[in-house]
């Protein structure tokens, strides 16, 4: 039975969210996604109040029963004095292909306040000469986070869950929002327990035009760092039945979740062939 957002999944979305207001940009991108998986869990000084982790890693924080010094916690709960944790592993495999928070950061830096996908689409288009700024005149960069005119039937409820991002200070952006989509889509589409932070750093890098602009700008092989990804979160085992489930759908799925993205953003997606391995084999 799938279950939902892991919690280490929300953590990193409102981490996301905080990491946009404190640099003082106009929207949450992809890009602050990925910033925020780059800081894993950490804090570097926390309060756990009981026996719950409020958020992520605390490596001098105090716990009302029992200390934590220079520890680490892993998921929400404390179950000893050292564990470790869950997102950590995402955080390290970006470090050790450069993808550290510093570097990310930097990278950010240079797409505000339009944003990283904004920046990829300048890019782009200089090389057939366009202008970007000039084609999108008096309405600038707002103008790419505009929602779809026609919504897709399914899920109900998607115009309202747009208009909720919009609420969100910074608003989240289309971008975002579809990298998000994707994330949980590929999650259901492995037949997961939980949607988790793994997801959502494979949808970025596989699919994502401004996640790519950034990891090129701060020196960073996209391909090598897919690969690793995928080597460390496979694919679940699952039970002959399910497998062969997962199989026969695979390219239905890697279609939808392709095309949905595309319809969110209006941009094609980057290495949309990766996907299909990493929903299952064939």
């Amino acid at each position: 039975m799938f279950r939902g957002d892991h919690p280490d999944l929300s953590r990193t979305v409102g981490r996301a969210l905080k990491l946009a207001r404190d640099l003082g940009h106009p929207r949450t991108g992809s890009e602050h996604l990925l910033l925020a998986l780059t800081a894993g869990s950490t804090v570097t000084r926390g309060t756990v109040t009981g026996s719950t982790v409020t958020e992520g890693t605390v490596t001098e924080g105090t716990v009302t029963e029992g200390t934590v010094t220079e520890g680490t916690i892993t998921g929400s709960n404390v179950t000893g004095s050292n564990v470790t944790g869950s997102n950590d592993a995402v955080a390290s495999i970006l470090a050790a292909h450069g993808a550290t928070e510093a570097a990310i950061r930097e990278a950010v830096h240079r797409a505000a306040p339009a944003g990283a996908g904004a920046a990829a689409d300048r890019d782009a288009l200089a090389g057939l000469g366009i202008d970007l700024d000039r084609l999108l005149g008096a309405s600038g960069a707002a103008a790419l986070d505009r929602p779809p005119v026609r919504e897709p039937l399914f899920p109900l409820g998607a115009a309202k869950a747009r208009r909720r991002c919009a609420r969100m200070r910074p608003p989240l952006g289309l971008d975002a929002q579809a990298a998000y989509e994707a994330s949980l889509r590929l999650a259901l589409s492995r037949r997961e327990r939980d949607h988790r932070p793994e997801h959502l750093a494979l949808a970025l890098i596989t699919l994502d035009p401004g996640v790519a602009w950034v990891l090129s700008t701060a020196g960073i092989d996209r391909q090598a760092l897919l690969a690793d990804l995928a080597a460390a979160f496979p694919p679940p085992r699952r039970n002959p039945l399910l497998n062969l489930e997962r199989r026969l759908a695979r390219r239905t799925r890697h279609r939808d979740i392709v095309r949905r993205y595309q319809h969110t953003t209006g941009r094609t997606t980057t290495s949309a062939a990766a996907l299909a391995t990493l929903i299952g084999r064939a």
